[in-house]
């Protein structure tokens, strides 16, 4: 008997439709809150991204001339095979930070004494 009376009450507490009206506002709502913004700055991204194409230098000349850029896009492996490369003793037990530390000193100091400018590591390799 007990199920029974629950059967009941829940056939009692079926959900009542939504008004049109309220449907419409909370479309109109989210056109406003969440749409429009949207647009609005994909917009001016697309803006700023055609004049700060002109401001910015090709990547491919600035991570060929940056020691700092080219360690950054290296995984500890290829660190790891630099730091032995440039004959660097203990890298095995640094970190990838530590490690990234050591070579950039180890490289600037390679290129003050060969120029006055960056060299390419990946020439050594």
């Amino acid at each position: 008997m007990i199920i029974d009376s629950s059967a009941s009450e829940i056939k009692k507490k079926e959900l009542e439709p939504i008004p049109n009206a309220l449907v419409q506002f909370y479309a109109i709502l989210a056109i406003l809150l969440v749409l429009i913004p949207e647009w609005l700055a994909e917009g001016f991204l697309i803006i700023n991204s055609s004049r700060s194409e002109e401001i910015l230098p090709e990547q491919d000349i600035v991570w060929s001339t940056q020691p700092e850029l080219q360690l950054t896009g290296m995984n500890i492996y290829e660190l790891r095979h630099l730091a032995m490369s440039l004959h660097l003793h203990g890298y095995a037990s640094e970190s990838r930070n530590a490690l990234s530390r050591r070579l950039l000193r180890k490289i600037n100091s390679k290129a003050r004494k060969k120029t006055k400018r960056k060299v390419n590591i990946f020439n050594s390799l």
